[in-house]
């Protein structure tokens, strides 16, 4: 496997908002850099532990969506305590040790609550927050929005409280208790079920595999859709080469949700928007789609 980063370097700040029409907005937060190691991979569990090979940073996005329903924050980024998490002995995810397996960087203006406040949002005026999984880099800012509703596949969420390789409560508000998602509305292309918001122009769609509960988040506007898609593949490329990177469930279901989005991205004009790819501002910007 190539660990190597295929985008441009994500220490440079890519946030930015991109208007789509006259009331639909979304909003880049860079709210850190992440770089993990081929023991991060749930198949190298168990092997001896060597000295780190490390990727070159990805970043680690998260994106406010702002319609005439409101905003709508989906992931919310990992916290300031994150950063350099890897000098630490000992478990800080799970059973992961990030000593040897991921490193953050959370610079002081990566915050969540920094990167919501350049882009004039005000936490307490969130609708919700959606999260694609209950990584650390995903959900680690959860204190950063108090009392705003939470939205987490039920899949995703049974699998953490039950100890799932990757995800860990010490993320979480003491009084977490997220909405959970079940599929039940109609089909949207290879998704035979989908959990519709605010009149259809919010769709979630399950790709897991990544994680027991992975799902992406699809908004629908005039010039086509924007696919918010979590940790379901690094960046558009390894998406297109069904490439894996980092831990991964399972590797079968995860290749079978990348088959999945690409076959709805061919389907529908569609802006593919992964956390961690340096890339995906750019084409949000340049409304690039995935290629057919």
């Amino acid at each position: 496997m190539n660990l190597d980063n295929p985008t441009p370097s994500a220490a440079r700040d890519l946030s930015r908002s991109v208007r789509f029409g006259p009331d639909v907005v979304v909003h880049v937060l860079h709210t850190g850099t992440v770089r993990v190691s081929p023991r991060q991979s749930a198949t190298e569990r168990g092997r001896a532990r060597t000295a780190p090979v490390w990727t070159r940073p990805f970043p680690i996005l998260a994106f406010a969506v702002q319609t005439p329903d409101g905003v709508t924050l989906i992931d919310t980024g990992p916290s300031a305590q994150m950063h350099d998490a890897h000098a630490d002995d000992g478990e800080f995810e799970g059973r992961l040790t990030l000593k040897w397996d991921i490193s953050y960087e959370v610079r002081p203006g990566d915050s969540l609550a920094s990167r919501l406040s350049a882009a004039g949002i005000v936490p307490s005026a969130l609708r919700r927050v959606i999260l694609t999984h209950l990584h650390g880099d995903h959900c680690g800012a959860l204190h950063d929005v108090p009392g705003v509703p939470v939205l987490v596949a039920r899949g995703e969420y049974e699998a953490a409280v039950a100890g799932a390789f990757g995800a860990s409560a010490r993320h979480w508000p003491a009084d977490f208790r997220p909405q959970l998602v079940d599929y039940s509305y109609a089909a949207l292309g290879s998704f035979g079920r989908t959990h519709s918001l605010d009149r259809g122009r919010l769709t979630l769609i399950p790709t897991d595999g990544h994680s027991a509960g992975h799902l992406s988040v699809v908004l629908r506007t005039a010039e086509g859709i924007v696919l918010f898609g979590g940790d379901v593949a690094f960046s558009q490329r390894y998406l297109i080469d069904q490439q894996i990177v980092g831990l991964c469930r399972s590797v079968p279901r995860a290749r079978r949700s990348m088959a999945d989005v690409l076959t709805l991205a061919r389907a529908l004009p569609t802006i593919f928007l992964p956390a961690h790819d340096a890339e995906g501002p750019r084409r949000l910007s340049e409304r690039e789609t995935v290629p057919g």
